[in-house]
């Protein structure tokens, strides 16, 4: 897999900058383009809200000149904080590829709602990079995580609060063998030239289906020397998952997302909830 285009939805400034530094990281390790979506509210959707109930036309004017003035806003500082990356990371702001092998941005503003445009740019991308949530009030991270994942069938990485030095130097697996994890593997494979080293992370009691030894030798037809850990039982195979990847070191993690949408809420299972939720690491993760 070749990483050329990067999307990182930024409607929300506070939990878009971690995504956007990782995303600007990652272009200049790629020589790939950036592109930057940001989606407005709709002031009109709240007339909409109302309609038929008992509130009048003045009030509901009130409310969309507020709602207005607060995307006017948001949209402000997500503009500050891409400006400042890109100067930053030495990107170049470009509307077409260039010749140079030189990593490039663009701005992408859109109005109504940000899971849907997520989901008309994000299949046209080769990685999305998607902050974590800030907490559980940040709904707009988690929504847009959830249509990442499941709507546009590209790969993503989950940028924590806090980014290690370098992406995808030290990396970590975790296989169990099913067809997200294997989807993972690929979608790693832009990572392993220059990866130094290469951790597969398999729960011991499981060893005999899962059949690490067998990843090791495909990754080595690739030119991927890659070593086994055998993760000790336990009730929390997450936090196992997190305390073994820590312990070897790794700079990102790779594994497949387990879980299905229904009503627009994503139901995890439970190994991949806790590392959404508790990873200090970016994670690489497929559905």
């Amino acid at each position: 897999m070749t990483i050329k285009s990067i999307l990182v939805p930024l409607s929300d400034a506070r939990s878009g900058k971690n995504a956007l530094k990782a995303g600007v990281g990652l272009a200049k390790m790629f020589g790939a383009h950036l592109t930057a979506l940001h989606v407005e509210a709709d002031p009109r959707a709240i007339a909409v809200d109302y309609v038929g109930e008992a509130v009048s036309g003045a009030m509901i004017e009130e409310m969309m000149k507020t709602a207005q003035q607060r995307s006017d806003a948001d949209t402000k500082s997500s503009r500050k904080l891409f400006d400042a990356a890109c100067a930053a990371g030495g990107l170049k702001l470009s509307e077409r590829p260039t010749s140079a092998n030189a990593p490039t941005a663009s701005w992408r503003k859109e109005t109504g709602y940000e899971d849907g445009w997520l989901q008309t740019y994000g299949r046209f991308a080769d990685l999305i990079v998607v902050g974590r949530a800030i907490d559980d009030k940040d709904l707009t991270a988690k929504l847009s995580l959830e249509t990442a994942l499941i709507e546009t069938g590209r790969p993503i990485l989950l940028a924590p609060p806090t980014l290690p030095s370098k992406i995808g130097v030290n990396i970590a697996i975790a296989w169990k063998a099913t067809a997200e994890a294997a989807r993972s593997i690929e979608a790693a494979k832009a990572f392993f030239p220059t990866a130094k080293k290469v951790t597969i992370l398999t729960a011991k009691e499981t060893d005999s289906d899962q059949r690490p030894d067998e990843l090791v030798a495909y990754l080595a037809w690739h030119g991927i020397k890659a070593t086994v850990s055998k993760l000790r039982a336990s009730d929390n195979i997450g936090a196992s998952l997190l305390s073994a990847a820590g312990k070897a070191g790794a700079d990102m993690l790779v594994m497949g997302a387990y879980g299905h949408s229904r009503m627009r809420e994503m139901i995890f299972g439970g190994v991949t909830k806790h590392v959404i939720a508790k990873s200090s690491l970016p994670v690489l993760m497929t559905h």
